[in-house]
């Protein structure tokens, strides 16, 4: 993905307000985001596979099969993705440490940051995926509700 490289030009081209790039709190989201993947993924990909044309998901569903090394038609069961969402908890709670080491809903407070940005995305992809994603996030710790409110706004699409 670019996400990094254009909020670095942005940072370059508009510096101020400054958009906190590098943080120990985006290292931490940037490192558990693929482990949490790893294990959530499998249950949303079917999701992922429904919005896609017919010639897309034929090249879609078998490559992610080879990648998670399943079958998504066995994620598609409801207790599986239960079993997937019970098994991500202990690293959405490491996630949500990082959100609650600060008073504000923010990862860094009351201001915003690329680390925010980066997790909201994650979390915008989920509940786009898989409604309800969000409300997970929100069982685990309230946190993440907070900072999903916070970044409403900048969530609205236009189209």
């Amino acid at each position: 993905m670019d996400s990094a490289l254009i909020a670095h030009s942005l940072e370059t081209l508009y510096p101020s307000p400054p958009l906190k790039l590098n943080t120990p709190q985006q290292h931490v989201i940037e490192t558990l985001w693929p482990r949490i993947m790893r294990i959530i993924g499998p249950a949303i990909l079917p999701s992922v596979a429904s919005f896609l044309t017919p010639s897309t998901r034929d090249y879609f569903i078998p490559t992610r099969e080879a990648a998670f090394g399943i079958k998504l038609s066995d994620y598609e069961h409801p207790a599986a993705k239960e079993r997937a969402w019970k098994e991500v908890e202990p690293l959405l709670l490491e996630l949500a440490a990082v959100l609650n080491k600060t008073e504000g809903p923010f990862v860094m407070g009351e201001e915003v940051s690329y680390a925010d940005i980066v997790l909201v995305s994650m979390m915008v992809f989920l509940e786009r995926c898989c409604a309800g994603s969000v409300r997970r996030f929100e069982d685990v710790d309230e946190g993440f509700g907070r900072l999903w409110r916070a970044c409403e706004g900048w969530m609205e699409r236009d189209d």
